[in-house]
């Protein structure tokens, strides 16, 4: 045990900053989020730009925290098709935003003649149900990308198993 202010305080920095390098982590520093120590994702007004540390190579832009999280745990988990689908099912639910925020724009309007504002709602209630759609895509990737994590990083999160190096009693 420290003796002093100074040892304890030096002792605490020591374990901060190995904590901070561990590889199992997310760690916040104001709008940068490090990722298992491979990936860094910056958050910018309403989207988060994905980059992987190594090389600082720029991945992709989401729009949701999750979708970039769940990004990293596919990409770690070598699953590169679900890090594509979680990127592509993201990003159609925000173009998708767009055009529903646009088409209601147009339909308040009173410059907009009757018939054109029955084919408009006609249109937002499609980009509504193909929204809804796509949330829920999106919702079983991320399922599904937490489920890589748990299971296949597990080696990863949890310190090794030493039951094993028991002796037996007879």
């Amino acid at each position: 045990m420290p003796k002093n202010y100074k040892q304890l305080k030096s002792k605490l920095k020591k374990l901060s900053t190995d904590e901070e390098q561990e590889d199992g982590l997310v760690i916040q520093q104001g709008n940068v989020f490090l990722v298992y120590g491979d990936y860094k994702i910056i958050k910018d007004k309403h989207q988060y730009k994905i980059y992987i540390i190594d090389g600082d190579l720029f991945i992709d832009t989401v729009f949701n925290s999750s979708s970039a999280i769940s990004w990293c745990n596919a990409h770690k988990g070598n699953d590169i098709v679900l890090a594509r689908n979680i990127i592509k099912t993201d990003r159609g639910i925000e173009f998708l935003n767009n055009d529903i925020s646009y088409t209601k724009m147009l339909i308040k309007l009173r410059s907009t003649p009757h018939p054109i504002q029955s084919i408009l709602f006609t249109k937002l209630t499609e980009y509504v149900d193909k929204q809804l759609r796509l949330k829920l895509k999106l919702h079983k990737y991320i399922q599904h990308s937490n489920q890589i994590k748990d299971k296949g990083f597990s080696n990863e999160f949890t310190a090794p198993n030493k039951a094993n190096n028991f002796n037996r009693v007879r």
